[in-house]
């Protein structure tokens, strides 16, 4: 085989879908991720902004309970129409919460998101595979249409974190 021939493996990336987010807590912000801009404000408003972020307790598609986790807001910012709809359900107010707080979201909430990820996810699963058996057919590449697969599905509707090896 010659040099030209050498195929060099890409890492491959992992896909973890968001069915559902059942819980948020507040939790102290790190260090690094204070927003400090040098100024004195003497606030509890600004001291709380500045000290404290929300997380959340995702239960991810195709696992059990026992592999929920909670992520941070970073983490799940791809997930919109899930957190408005999580934040419509609680209820939101303009108060500080201490770190510790939580809020759940009640099983009835939960079981109807857990609907409509199963109906979105399987519609998107669907055009995958249509889009996969046409491409199969000869009309076009199926190693760029794998890759590019896994980006098509990030729409208004789902939610997914991709992840090279082992790193979310």
């Amino acid at each position: 085989m010659g040099k030209g021939n050498k195929r060099v493996a890409s890492p491959e990336l992992e896909v973890f879908h968001v069915e559902v987010i059942t819980q948020a807590r507040v939790v102290p912000m790190s260090s690094d991720e204070d927003d400090d801009d040098g100024s004195d404000s003497d606030s509890d408003t600004s001291k709380k902004k500045k000290t404290a972020k929300w997380e959340y307790l995702v239960k991810w598609a195709g696992y059990d309970s026992s592999a929920d986790s909670w992520e941070p807001e970073s983490n799940v910012a791809g997930c919109q129409r899930l957190l408005h709809s999580f934040w419509d359900h609680i209820g939101t107010d303009n108060r500080d919460y201490s770190i510790g707080h939580t809020v759940v979201a009640s099983d009835k909430w939960i079981k109807r998101e857990k609907k409509y990820f199963a109906v979105e996810f399987n519609n998107e699963q669907e055009k995958l595979r249509l889009r996969r058996e046409k491409e199969e057919r000869g009309y076009g590449a199926k190693e760029e249409a794998e890759s590019v697969a896994i980006y098509r599905f990030d729409d208004a509707t789902s939610c997914r974190i991709v992840a090279q090896g082992n790193q979310i």
